[in-house]
């Protein structure tokens, strides 16, 4: 089960981001008017969980806990115990995680590969859990936030963040390089 809450027509996705990118991880707005594929722009809000694969070739969630097994099997495992049951709805999100895999996440999946570790430190897959979104219907002009059960508490904060949003200074008009 999820809520939704409709939204001003005036809402800033990047101005929500721009306030608190922590809580906002992902913008993902289409370039493709006019298709079904470019109907919808989505902000996903997290809440601060998260897995790693860290480049010790260890699991962490946000807390530094490390997690037994390869990356997609422990993600696997919070999905599945995640899991809301399916419902019929014309939105594109109602909750789920935003990734990042790293073309070395292969190793984990193909044995028989044999890729270097990473040098640079950061991480080869990233899962953020994202509860809730703010989704932009470009066809009819309509902002939706959705969130899971038990995560209303996420609406709130993205109230009060469209308030905060709303008072920020505009952004310097862009110069060429």
């Amino acid at each position: 089960m999820f809520q939704t809450l409709p939204l001003p027509a005036t809402t800033d996705l990047l101005a929500l981001q721009r306030l608190a990118p922590q809580r906002y991880p992902l913008l993902m707005e289409s370039t493709a008017s006019g298709t079904a594929q470019g109907r919808w722009d989505l902000l996903l809000m997290g809440n601060g969980e998260s897995l790693a694969l860290q480049a010790d070739g260890v699991v962490r969630d946000a807390e530094g806990v490390a997690h037994d097994g390869r990356f997609l099997d422990v993600l696997d495992a919070h999905w599945a115990a995640l899991r809301l049951p399916r419902e019929e709805t014309t939105l594109p999100f109602r909750g789920g995680w935003a990734l990042m895999l790293d073309y070395e996440l292969a190793g984990q999946i193909e044995d028989v590969l044999a890729l270097p570790s990473r040098a640079d430190g950061l991480p080869s897959a990233l899962a953020l859990r994202c509860p809730a979104a703010v989704l932009h219907d470009r066809v009819l002009g309509q902002f939706h936030a959705v969130c899971e059960t038990g995560q209303a508490a996420l609406l709130q904060t993205l109230q009060d963040d469209l308030a905060a949003a709303a008072a920020l200074a505009p952004l310097p008009a862009w110069q060429p390089p």
